[in-house]
């Protein structure tokens, strides 16, 4: 719902235009939530609270970017509850999605850890969040160098916590096979059949942007770039969607199960 990313205050999403004054965005929110919806027919709500080049130190509940990033998710939460009152929506997931570490390659794994697990327990605090899905950081090193995604302290710390925590989830880890100009080539050779094929699948306004190729294609920096956002993005997706799916299901399985136990022992 809105952006981070500007030198003076916050951009809002009716600022990005060409206009003077007006700041970009770049982001993996929009796919996510394009491709959420398509898989589910749900209406997403997405707040913005990215901002780059910081640590996971600004993220805990003294940090200024948790602070941030609280206010604006109680903001829309304020409006929301306005549109659930009079029937027109019900709030089905709530959770959040966490890219970041290239400023802390040098932290160690443990340390890292400490540092999100108090967002995280901040966050499932203050704004009763039912999940957080993870996508894989790069080292920070070069961004066509393979040792560029080799298991430094976040990259190490961010998959342990996914397998350490129940509500805690690496949603995406496709940005791993883009380490040079062969292997993105090769990953969206197979992920689409066709530049039409493309296009449906990633709408955008300009129709003569191409398949990616190269690693420029998806991060001409160490951070990456629109088309790889959207990659990104649809895997988050559709992994997130998945787990809610199968967590639901096991659930009603459970309860069923329950049920029939129940009637069984009355019956007997």
């Amino acid at each position: 719902m809105t952006d981070n990313h500007s030198e003076n205050e916050w951009c809002r999403t009716n600022n990005l235009t060409t206009a003077k004054g007006a700041c970009s965005k770049l982001g993996f929110d929009s796919s996510l939530a394009y491709n959420w919806t398509k898989q589910t027919n749900e209406k997403v709500w997405i707040i913005n609270a990215a901002e780059g080049n910081t640590s996971i130190t600004s993220w805990i509940p003294t940090g200024n970017n948790f602070k941030q990033a609280v206010a604006l998710y109680q903001q829309a939460a304020e409006v929301l509850q306005k549109e659930c009152h009079l029937g027109h929506y019900y709030l089905k997931h709530k959770g959040y999605f966490f890219l970041q570490g290239e400023n802390d390659k040098k932290m160690s794994s443990l340390a890292y850890k400490n540092y999100f697990l108090q967002m995280h327990k901040g966050l499932e605090n203050q704004l009763t969040l039912e999940f957080a899905g993870l996508l894989t950081v790069r080292a920070g090193m070069n961004k066509t160098c393979t040792k560029d995604f080799k298991m430094n302290g976040p990259r190490t710390a961010q998959k342990q916590l996914a397998k350490e925590n129940n509500n805690i989830y690496m949603v995406s880890t496709i940005s791993d096979l883009w380490t040079d100009d062969k292997s993105v080539a090769n990953y969206f050779k197979k992920a689409y059949k066709s530049i039409n094929d493309y296009h449906i699948k990633n709408p955008m306004s300009d129709k003569n942007v191409k398949i990616p190729s190269t690693v420029n294609d998806v991060h001409s920096t160490i951070h990456y770039d629109q088309l790889g956002y959207n990659e990104i993005g649809r895997e988050a997706a559709k992994n997130m969607t998945s787990i809610l799916h199968y967590k639901n299901t096991a659930k009603r399985q459970k309860l069923s199960l329950y049920l029939d136990f129940l009637l069984t022992s009355l019956h007997d």
